[in-house]
């Protein structure tokens, strides 16, 4: 949506750009919503980058592109293994661009 779109809009209040790299579809994705949102719709911890750019070159390194690989650190899980399901792991964050787009 552009500056201009944002402007023409019949609505008295602002908009949220995000972006952020959906790995899982190897796609780089926008949304827009309305400013009156307490927070954005993920349900992971949120890292908010400063620009898109590390958004984009994460995506465009992505591993999947079109195919879901088995990461060198996954186990088989038909052998024995030392490890447990239930050990804890690091929390998970989204790294997201944010950009406030207010009415002029």
């Amino acid at each position: 949506m552009s500056r201009q779109q944002i402007d023409r809009a019949d609505a008295d209040h602002g908009m949220i750009l995000y972006a952020w790299c959906d790995e899982q579809a190897s796609q780089l994705r926008f949304n827009l919503i309305s400013d009156y949102q307490d927070r954005l719709p993920f349900g992971c911890q949120l890292h908010v980058v400063d620009a898109p750019d590390a958004i984009i070159a994460g995506c465009l390194k992505c591993q999947q592109h079109g195919a879901i690989l088995v990461p060198d650190w996954c186990e088989d899980v038909s052998e024995p293994s030392s490890s447990t399901w239930d050990e804890p792991q690091p929390p998970y964050a989204l790294e997201v661009y944010v950009r406030i787009c207010t009415r002029s």
